[in-house]
Parts: C-alpha cells; structure tokens; sequence
C-alpha cells in the first residue's frame, strides 16, 4: 500500500513548498499589518484558471474502513467529502487531527498510516479537496485547496466530542505544502507538522523544468498565481508553530539544511519551530514522522 502511495505523490513532491517565521517583540505593530496582508490577499485574490477540470491524478473508489465514517464538509460553497475516524467517547472531548494526503488524490493507504494517531486517542479527518475523488470545484495546485483544509478544521471545531483547544494539522508531500500555506492564515489549528517538505520556489521549480507545466492549473504570465501559492515570499507570516520532518534519503539535494535553516529563521523570529531529520525515504519515514508529531501534540495539550 506504501508502494502506491509513492507512486501517486511523485509528481506532487516537486512542488512542496514550506517556509514561515514569525516576529520579535518589538515589531508585533509591523507583524500584524504584514499578516493582515498576505490573508488579506489570499481571500481577495481569485487565482486565474486556465483549466476548468478536477485533479490530474486517477483514484479509485473509496472503501470505507471499519473505523471510518464518511461525511459531508463545506468549504465555501461546495460540499466535500472527507473520512473522520469512530473513535468516539461521548462523555469526553478528544483532541483532533487533520491529515491532508499527498498526490492529487486520496488513496485509502494514508488511513492506515494516520492510524496511530487514532490510537493515541485522537480523532482523526482525513478530507477530500476539490477536484479531488468524484468532488465539486476545479483543481487550484494549492490555492483554493487552503481553503478546503481551513474549512476541515472548522469542521472539527463544531463536534460536540471534539476539544476545540486542541485541533492540529498534518500533511504529506502536497498536503505538506498546503498545511505549511494554511500556518499563515487564520484558523483553528493550533500547531502544523510537515511530513516530506521542502523550501522551494513553485516559479524557479517551474522554470528549471518545464515538466510541470502539465499540472499547473492558472495564468503563468501572472507573479501573483506563484507569490501566493509560495510562502517563502512571505516569510514573516507564519502564525502558527511549524515542525518539519524530512527524509533522509530525499531526492531534493540539500533539503536537510535548506529546512534546518528556515527552521531556525522561525525560531529567531519568535515562533516555535523544529526541524527532524528522519531516517528513511519519502514513504518510509513517514511512520517515524508520525510517531515523533504525536508526542509533540501531546506535549502541546498537557501545557
């Protein structure tokens, strides 16, 4: 199952994309106003669409796992799909974890990897985005996708058995890069984790290997389609703590200091950060990135 979970998030590796910091003290005021941009001009920018079609990448339909319900969430005005594990003690209020897939597409394989989460007691949602396994909406390559994973956490929020204190986000490859963009924003998560990310520019990706153009869904003429799908450009604007596991034996040359160093930048600026280097490749640290995300989170709610 591992297996084909890297053989659909292939394409979407090269486009992960993470990278935030935070602010000193003494320039809260500055902060502020620098954040109140990059939201301002996420929600009031409307990505320009060449293609009006769902997600480049083929899936199967979706067998429902034993302990895994399948609901309804809305994002805006579509309504999508999304797994949200049984794991329910009424008399209790769990703390919950969005997990978004990599690849274009959900593939049930990532359910079992998210199981250790489920036992450890959280609940877990993993969403279907848009354009994505039979859903509305046109595929963005992380734009309005953002959205959709802001919209899972609120989604979280409103159940009665979940602590709304205490909701996190993870995500792998692609999903890596659109939690990182959703850090920036205002939402109801209260730490991010990134499995199998890396600080590269979606335009320089572009222009050093035009392969991508076949999954690029917007107006490449226009700076503003990269700026806002890339957060290396807003640095500053990071507003929630961030911590980065990277694989070991990635193909992406120097991603081991590249996230060292942004994770330091975060630090620097105010913002809790770590950065782990994990033994394996893109699939296979994924349960070490796992594991060491829990007890992080864990660490987090006992505060």
């Amino acid at each position: 199952m591992k297996r084909k979970i890297l053989f659909t998030t292939m394409i979407a590796m090269f486009i992960l994309i993470f990278v935030g910091c935070g602010v000193e003290d003494n320039k809260k005021n500055e902060t502020a106003n620098v954040k109140n941009e990059f939201m301002s001009l996420r929600e009031n920018y409307k990505s320009k669409l060449t293609k009006q079609a769902c997600a480049p990448q083929k899936y199967k339909e979706l067998s429902l796992p034993d302990n895994a319900s399948l609901v309804n969430y809305k994002s805006g005005d579509l309504l999508l799909k999304a797994l949200i594990s049984n794991n329910i003690d009424k008399n209790k209020k769990h703390p919950a974890v969005v997990f978004v897939h990599g690849g274009f597409a959900f593939d049930i394989g990532y359910w079992e990897i998210a199981k250790p989460y489920i036992d450890s007691g959280f609940i877990v949602m993993m969403p279907m985005l848009r354009g994505e396994n039979g859903n509305p909406g046109n595929y963005e390559l992380i734009y309005g996708e953002v959205y959709d994973v802001i919209s899972a956490g609120k989604y979280l929020k409103e159940l009665s058995y979940v602590d709304s204190d205490n909701i996190f986000l993870v995500g792998h490859s692609s999903g890596g890069a659109i939690s990182m963009i959703a850090s920036m924003m205002s939402s109801d998560y209260k730490a991010v984790s990134s499995f199998g990310g890396a600080p590269l520019d979606l335009k320089a990706e572009l222009d050093a290997n035009k392969q991508f153009e076949q999954i690029i869904p917007f107006d490449t003429s226009i700076a503003t389609e990269f700026d806002l799908r890339t957060p290396i450009k807003y640095p500053h604007c990071v507003n929630k703590p961030l911590y980065m596991f990277v694989e070991s034996k990635s193909h992406i040359s120097g991603i081991q200091d590249l996230t060292k160093s942004f994770s330091k930048k975060i630090k620097e600026n105010g913002v809790e950060s770590e950065c782990c280097v994990i033994q394996g490749d893109h699939i296979s640290a994924l349960d070490e990135s796992v594991k060491r995300s829990i007890e992080i989170f864990k660490n987090k709610i006992e505060k």
